[in-house]
């Protein structure tokens, strides 16, 4: 990578795992003479950065471009919460929940065809009108 002089701003997440702050610290930070980069506390990728603090966000960008200093003295650090929303035990009653419910549904075709086989006979083409 060439050297730039254009003032940067690099914004991750100790958090982010598909780019890691340490990524930039050692590969594009030394190249940025005029760059600084701002890690936050317990924020991940691009959705936590605009929907996590919003006020904050606009401060640190708004600032940076307006003066080129950094303001990140309206974040917090967030709290992290590494419960997931569907657990596996609760995917595997709905996975199984779903292989019974069209088992059954098989069964009652199964039933109706032959209520129908012997009531009407035997399944036809529809005839041409």
């Amino acid at each position: 990578m060439r050297t730039t002089e254009v003032e940067t701003l690099l914004i991750g997440g100790t958090l982010d795992f598909s780019t890691p702050p340490g990524n930039a610290t050692e590969e594009l930070v030394p190249f940025l003479p005029n760059g600084r980069q701002v890690v936050l506390a317990e924020l991940g990728h691009t959705t936590d950065f605009w929907a996590s603090q919003p006020e904050a966000g606009n401060r640190l960008i708004t600032t940076f471009l307006d003066s080129g200093e950094v303001d990140h003295s309206l974040y917090r650090p967030a709290q992290v919460d590494f419960k997931p929303s569907l657990t596996h035990p609760t995917l595997a009653r709905i996975t199984v929940g779903t292989m019974v419910g069209l088992a059954l549904l098989t069964v009652l075709s199964l039933l109706w065809m032959t209520w129908r086989v012997r009531k009407r006979g035997a399944f036809r083409r529809a005839r041409p009108v």
